[in-house]
């Protein structure tokens, strides 16, 4: 088994940095698939049908509902994760000879 970690902070930063502009593309895409359906659904958005675009506009709020209470969340929390590992192994992160 090796004995040589040594990874270098700028390593660390790259995967923090990936990590976040990850989490930032699926909610930003995420928000942009919600809009375009809102759009669609109201009046003179092409799929308009008075008894559905109510209940379409009504599970579009419940979607952005959950992702801003779970799914945002969690990518906060993976963050902090990482962030912790990361503070683990430049903790513990040794040479041998």
């Amino acid at each position: 088994m090796a004995d040589l970690i040594n990874l270098q902070q700028t390593e660390y930063d790259e995967l923090q940095t990936k990590l976040t502009a990850t989490h930032l593309a699926i909610e930003k895409g995420e928000a942009e698939i919600r809009k375009a359906c809102q759009e669609l659904v109201t009046d003179g958005g092409g799929f308009f049908v008075k008894d559905i675009s109510a209940n379409v506009l009504a599970l579009l709020l419940q979607m952005e509902i959950i992702i801003n209470t779970s799914i945002l969340n969690e990518f906060c929390n993976s963050e902090q994760e990482i962030a912790t590992f990361i503070q683990s192994i430049i903790e513990t992160d040794v040479t041998s000879s």
